[in-house]
């Protein structure tokens, strides 16, 4: 007998013009509501599983396994029916693989799913999946989410793997700097592994944004007086290299220098390009225009007292 016939058969034998009476009656009435309050909160069902027509994919074998567990277990459906409610949801080649396997409706579920599996899952999937897994490389810093979202999904499409070759796995991509602290923290579980490397993955993210938006100050050019003393050969060659980059450019090279007017210059540290005294000729910002004159120059050896020191215009060349 239903619960509310029982209610009603039980109202019939009640005084209810006693006050007795009428609380045996309420505390009947309250207590069914009850009841079916419980029932029907208990009685909440999941969405039922798609029907399943074959085709050997592992995505698919794995997803309708799920919502067929879930279905059953929402709906209390005893665990030692679930193989029967899934041969009620297959259809075509799936519903045909069952009737000519030697299965049957009473099999455990284990049993079942395992032949499931076996049957629409490709076999090399599971070799395929370990090879991305081990493949699988975090390529920068900032890429920790995207290997992260990587590694799931192929880890998901796993059949019971072990925890600890997950956890290796996921440990082994990482880049070597995240790599060797996760590994110091010594992780027990690759969900574990994950959230450790995530932690450490983040200040190394940070560290290297601030030290991009570093620079280094300008430095100020040293004064004259600061630049040590060059030596003639150095000299030398600055002017040989000034005067083949005035070559190229199609420019008169500089006057030659006499060896007095070198010696000359050399003692009173004059200028080698414009015979100015009070810096070198690599930073001379003479005009070349004014340096190409033939017309020879006279400077006053304070030596010697010699009034000119004669210079041929008429020789251009390397100084």
């Amino acid at each position: 007998m239903d619960p509310l016939n029982s209610l009603i058969e039980n109202l019939k034998f009640l005084n209810l013009s006693s006050n007795e009476g009428r609380a045996q009656a309420y505390t009947s009435i309250q207590s069914h509501v009850n009841s079916t309050q419980n029932h029907t909160s208990n009685s909440y069902k999941a969405p039922q599983p798609q029907l399943f027509s074959g085709g050997r994919d592992a995505l698919a074998t794995r997803d309708w396994l799920e919502q067929l567990e879930r279905y059953c277990k929402r709906t209390n459906f005893p665990e030692e029916e679930w193989s029967s409610a899934a041969v009620d949801y297959l259809r075509s080649t799936a519903l045909t693989w069952f009737r000519t396997s030697k299965l049957a409706e009473k099999t455990p579920w284990e049993l079942f799913k395992k032949a499931f599996i076996a049957e629409f899952r490709p076999a090399d999937h599971e070799r395929n999946i370990l090879m991305e897994l081990r493949d699988l490389k975090q390529r920068d810093v900032k890429e920790m989410t995207t290997y992260i979202n990587q590694f799931r999904d192929l880890a998901l499409q796993l059949y019971d793997p072990a925890d600890e070759m997950l956890r290796e796995y996921f440990v082994a991509g990482l880049i070597s700097q995240t790599q060797v602290q996760v590994q110091i923290a010594d992780p027990k579980s690759w969900q574990e592994a994950i959230q450790v490397s995530e932690r450490i993955n983040g200040i190394f993210a940070r560290s290297a944004s601030k030290t991009k938006t570093t620079f280094m100050q300008p430095q100020s050019a040293p004064k004259n007086h600061e630049l040590p003393k060059a030596e003639p050969m150095d000299i030398d060659a600055m002017f040989n290299t000034t005067g083949i980059n005035a070559f190229q450019r199609g420019q008169p090279g500089l006057i030659k220098l006499s060896p007095q007017e070198r010696a000359h210059l050399t003692r009173t540290g004059g200028c080698f390009r414009c015979r100015k005294q009070g810096h070198l000729a690599s930073q001379c910002r003479a005009p070349m225009a004014s340096l190409t004159s033939t017309k020879p120059k006279r400077f006053h050896n304070l030596e010697t007292g010699d009034k000119e020191i004669s210079q041929q215009g008429n020789d251009t060349g390397d100084l």
